[in-house]
């Protein structure tokens, strides 16, 4: 992430500089320099762009009293909010 920074910096920098320029002077910021930088970041980014995404973690199984006091749980509550905001 530390060379995503620096190019983001890099960019606002020059970006700066050039703005504070004249239309007739020459320009800082070239296209070219900022195809190196991109490939500069693309080089650094594309293996963790690629790399997949870990798996979810397995969520622990509930018993049948678990999940039954869990609907009850959720009934109770969604009837105290319907009161409440009523």
């Amino acid at each position: 992430m530390a060379e995503c920074d620096k190019a983001s910096h890099w960019l606002a920098e020059k970006s700066q500089a050039q703005a504070s320029l004249r239309q007739t002077d020459d320009p800082l910021l070239m296209a070219e320099d900022i195809r190196k930088r991109e490939s500069t970041v693309l080089r650094f980014c594309e293996p963790l762009l690629s790399k997949p995404p870990p798996p979810p973690k397995a969520r622990p199984c509930l018993s049948a009293s678990c999940v039954s006091l869990y609907h009850v749980l959720e009934s109770n509550t969604q009837l105290l909010v319907c009161q409440w905001t009523q």
